[in-house]
């Protein structure tokens, strides 16, 4: 096998003959831009990134002279990263926001420039001739944005046609020139140990595998956002940050074109000696696989492809590209967590929104979003999420010391401490009438609270007060003995005829820990004090659901029971 070229400083480039050959030919019949035509002369990713862009540019023109650039004449840009590396490096330097003249030290068209929020419904695209870059794009977006952060990690979605585009200008190399650009390795043995047995790890991206034959496009993307963002956005760079930048790329005519020819090279890679088993696994896979050309599809046919192939879809050498490539930017932050207890002072709101398929609201609110009412705009939150240790009916009262509920705040822009949540909290007391909340606080462990508290909640016994009616009359004296012969019921309840819809069908053992008579109210009326175990149908205890539940309250009193009102008075901690 042959050797990995070696990495290449700058400086070397000058002094080779043979690499200035390379370089003439990358520029005037490939077309490629400054940066392409050092990184596929496998020019370390950190060197090009800091080296400011004019160095580079005297390295090369020194090489190729005063020359007036094609893509500057014919609208075209560079066939191996449609423009991306220079919209990078024509930024201009950090606070400037692109109104002041300046002429690009590498002419390209930067057309749709874009920078939208995930969840914006329409692009900020900037004129077609502005010559700020994409820097420029991102601080802009970021200060308008207005995230509370202290540092920032970077993603980047890059159209999969670069891949291949650039591994044909690879091998387009070796052909012309064979003595500085060795033939990369065979691809990895499937049916080796090593590779997991009979095609166990197909698709797999092997990070190793081609590694420095050339600088690839994410790597040196990666390395100069890295190296100069921080300088632009005054925030450091941590790949552990919970702000998270992501640059989308996109060029649709470009993609278009390329995605036919695409199609047609994976149907004929497919067709081989691993073609069947890729198929089979992409049938038969849990999950249906919606783009076939997703970049771990893509990375798996970048192993077998050969020359002739990429040769035969015009890959080999890259075709030229006309026009400008898109950047949409999105920002996000993980999520914060505050937790308490909530309280449901009225009946007839559900705990979340309740909307049909129309949109018809069930409820006139909810708990999430009377406690959203203050916590989303005071973390300037993009959504929520509700969380809570269980659920009570929409008729249903939650009172006592309330239900345990995290509040999970997505993407927000501020970050709260304490002190100010626990203000929060006093603010949703006085400004909601159908709601309170105890104990709001930020929680100490994030998402793993959100996991503890379902199983809190089935830990827990629960304690509720019914309001019950019987077609028969009994003394104050009767109902009392009646009640207090029944400690720790066991009863099955088959699932409610009201939630068959929705639930499993089965039989759930459930206990009755205590029945005690709460207020006389008449021979045929009683207000009932019970505590149950978690998860117990409280209702369909009481009135039976058609014999589904059994023994029932109509059983115990040798009557049928009904039930009109029922409160949830607080869940008993062990």
């Amino acid at each position: 096998m042959a050797q990995p070229a070696r990495l290449r400083p700058l400086g070397s480039i000058i002094a080779c003959e043979q690499l200035r050959k390379v370089v003439l030919h990358l520029r005037n019949e490939l077309l490629c831009c400054v940066t392409c035509t050092l990184r596929m002369l496998n020019v370390p990713g950190t060197e090009l990134a800091k080296t400011e862009f004019s160095k580079l540019l005297t390295v090369v023109q020194s090489i190729e002279g005063t020359r007036k650039d094609v893509d500057e004449t014919k609208g075209q840009s560079c066939p191996l990263c449609w423009g991306i590396l220079p919209g990078i490096q024509n930024s201009l330097p950090p606070g400037t926001q692109g109104t002041q003249d300046k002429t690009p030290s590498e002419p390209t068209e930067l057309q749709n420039l874009s920078g939208t929020q995930k969840l914006s419904s329409e692009s900020k695209k900037s004129p077609k001739n502005n010559p700020s870059g994409f820097l420029n794009k991102v601080e802009a977006l970021v200060r308008e944005e207005g995230y509370d952060a202290k540092s920032f990690r970077i993603g980047f979605q890059i159209p999969t046609s670069l891949d291949i585009r650039e591994k044909g200008a690879y091998f387009h190399l070796a052909e012309n020139f064979p003595k500085i650009f060795p033939p990369l390795p065979p691809p990895p043995d499937e049916t080796s140990e090593s590779a997991g047995g009979g095609g166990e790890n197909l698709g797999k991206t092997d990070e190793t595998w081609e590694s420095h034959y050339f600088t690839y496009l994410k790597e040196i993307l990666h390395d100069i956002t890295t190296t100069r963002l921080p300088n632009y956005l005054n925030l450091a760079y941590d790949k552990e940050s919970c702000f998270t930048i992501r640059m989308e790329f996109l060029h649709s005519e470009a993609e278009e074109k390329d995605k036919e020819r695409l199609k047609e090279l994976f149907t004929q890679i497919t067709k081989g000696h691993f073609g069947e088993e890729i198929l089979s696994r992409k049938k038969v896979g849990k999950k249906k696989q919606k783009n076939p050309f997703s970049r771990q599809t893509i990375n798996m046919v970048l192993k077998r492809v050969q020359p002739s192939q990429l040769s035969e879809f015009k890959f080999l050498p890259p075709p030229p590209t006309h026009g400008g490539v898109e950047l949409r930017c999105l920002l996000s932050h993980l999520p914060v967590y505050v937790q308490g207890r909530y309280l449901k002072l009225i009946r007839g709101i559900s705990q979340t929104p309740w909307l049909l398929g129309n949109g018809e609201r069930k409820s006139e609110t909810s708990v999430q979003e009377e406690v959203g009412k203050v916590l989303e705009p005071g973390f300037k939150a993009t959504g929520s999420k509700f969380h809570s240790g269980g659920r009570e009916d929409t008729d249903v009262l939650m009172l006592g010391n309330g239900r345990p509920f995290v509040f999970e705040l997505l993407s927000p822009h501020y970050i709260r401490d304490q002190e100010a949540v626990k203000a929060f909290g006093e603010k949703i007391n006085t400004t909601q009438k159908y709601i309170k909340v105890l104990g709001l606080s930020i929680c100490p462990n994030g998402r793993k609270d959100v996991a503890g508290l379902a199983v809190a909640a089935q830990e827990k016994r629960k304690a509720y007060r019914a309001k019950v009616h019987l077609t028969k009359g009994f003394t104050q004296k009767e109902i009392e003995q009646r009640l207090s012969r029944h400690v720790n019921l066991s009863v099955k309840q088959k699932t409610p005829i009201r939630v068959l819809h929705r639930r499993t069908a089965m039989i759930r053992p459930k206990v009755i820990h205590s029945l005690r008579l709460f207020k006389w109210l008449g021979p045929k009326c009683f207000i009932l004090d019970l505590i149950t175990e978690a998860g117990t149908y409280v209702k369909e205890f009481v009135h039976g659901d058609r014999g589904r539940t059994v023994p029932n309250l109509g059983v115990i009193l040798d009557c049928d029971a009904d039930i009109s009102q029922l409160d949830v008075m607080g869940l008993i901690e062990e």
